[in-house]
């Protein structure tokens, strides 16, 4: 083999060897935030370009004690659904939280065809 096509050859798995990657994560809660951090920084370390764009739709920062490193570049977006987490917190907890017997016997009677 002509060992100027092999240099070449070489050349040429070196600079595909990293890819660049977007990571669009919604900052509403850490535990997504930490996920994605650390699934960021892995692919960081193992030579690959990563971003990560945090997209707040409540307007408040939830993932001030979530620490990225360098390595991974960060921007911030904010996005209006003009919803705080205060209001989405108390619907999610009247749907979800709540539950009455009568809504559970009706929800099961339906279930069984009766």
């Amino acid at each position: 083999m002509n060992p100027l096509a092999f240099c070449i050859f070489l050349l040429c798995l070196c600079s595909v060897s990293s890819f660049k990657m977007v990571f669009f994560v919604l900052d509403i809660c850490n535990s997504q935030v930490l996920f994605n951090e650390r699934v960021a920084e892995t692919l960081a370390a193992a030579g690959h370009d990563v971003t990560m764009v945090l997209i707040n739709p409540l307007g408040e920062k939830d993932s001030g004690n979530v620490k990225i490193a360098s390595s991974v570049k960060v921007y911030h977006v904010q996005v209006s659904i003009s919803m705080t987490k205060k209001l989405m917190d108390a619907e999610q907890e009247e749907h979800v939280f709540q539950v009455s017997e009568a809504n559970f016997v009706a929800r099961e009677s339906s279930r069984s065809g009766k």
